[in-house]
């Protein structure tokens, strides 16, 4: 007589350390691995939902006109949109305004950054590689209706020191900063968690195009607050 014994276990947080690239769900069943995880009632970290919200796609969307009023005031929308650089779709039909900002980066490529809906650092395109792929000629059209193109940042470099595995560079450099927040959606009315927790700023040389930390292109910074 054989006696089998099933045992279930109750999964209540689920962390994504992969599918931010599609080497991480090469097949169908990683795709229904992913599905499954999502349709249960695990909190996920993120969930679909949060992890399309970071993707350049919705933060082009967002800087359209009339979207940030689906979920601020007028007076918040504006005072918001302050902060946002240009950003064109690249989806077809191209918008006249899309047309006109493709015609002036491939003029004046340092202005400009073509961003894929990637995260990690290393995958954004600039200067001559980003003209060639808005002209269409390391890409499709279809492969280019998955990048948007932004405007690049400007900012006034400042002198600094850089410390990396024990070596210091000082030179001319810029920063970034972000700002952590936590967040625990609801079902239904039920208002969801939501606090800003932190931050992060790194530090990098001029001329260097990325800002990954642990990929090697910039450090982790201090601001001062004055």
């Amino acid at each position: 007589t054989t006696t089998t014994t099933t045992t279930t276990a109750t999964t209540l947080i689920t962390q994504a350390l992969s599918r931010y690239t599609p080497k991480d769900l090469p097949s169908p069943v990683e795709w229904e691995a992913y599905r499954s995880i999502e349709l249960s009632r695990a909190i996920k970290c993120p969930c679909i939902a949060y992890h399309l919200a970071g993707t350049k796609k919705i933060q082009q969307k967002l800087s359209e006109a009339k979207e940030l009023e689906k979920f601020l005031d007028a007076a918040d929308s504006d005072m918001v949109r302050l902060f946002f650089a240009d950003q064109f779709s690249l989806s077809e039909p191209l918008e006249a305004s899309s047309e006109k900002a493709i015609k002036d980066a491939i003029h004046h490529t340092e202005r400009y950054v073509l961003k894929p809906q990637r995260e990690g650092g290393g995958n954004n395109l600039w200067l001559d590689d980003m003209k060639e792929a808005l002209e269409l000629k390391t890409m499709t059209k279809q492969e280019r209706t998955a990048y948007i193109l932004m405007s690049c940042i400007e900012q006034e470099p400042f002198t600094a020191a850089l410390l990396r595995n024990g070596q210091v560079i000082v030179g001319e450099c810029l920063k970034e900063i972000g700002i952590y927040a936590s967040f625990l959606g609801g079902t239904g009315d039920q208002e969801p968690y939501q606090k800003t927790v932190g931050h992060l700023m790194r530090t990098k040389l001029v001329g260097t195009n990325e800002g990954g930390v642990a990929t090697g292109y910039a450090v982790i910074d201090s601001p001062a607050l004055v």
